[in-house]
């Protein structure tokens, strides 16, 4: 299991020695569960990327054109950094 989400659940409460006999251990099902939340928070992530790119307009003052890619390149910064933390592949 992935070690930060092995923490988490640890913290959580869950007892990772308890084995479920019905083909997968529960060790595996806290860890897909903790990759279903993770992913479900990246795609809320992209949904706020893709609501705002299509908000997006031509802008002639500089300073707010600056402000909007700067948002748009944090919010790609946090999806990648989610990702990575966390060993999550897609």
């Amino acid at each position: 299991m992935n070690e930060k989400i092995n923490l988490l659940a640890i913290q959580a409460g869950f007892n990772l020695h308890n084995d479920i006999n019905d083909g997968y251990s529960y060790n595996h099902k806290i860890e897909r569960f903790a990759e279903l939340i993770i992913k479900e928070c990246v795609k809320q992530c992209r949904q706020e990327l893709y609501e705002f790119t299509a908000e997006d307009r031509s802008y002639d003052d500089l300073k707010a054109t600056a402000i909007r890619a700067g948002h748009r390149n944090g919010v790609f910064k946090v999806i990648s950094r989610i990702k990575q933390y966390f060993e999550i592949a897609e």
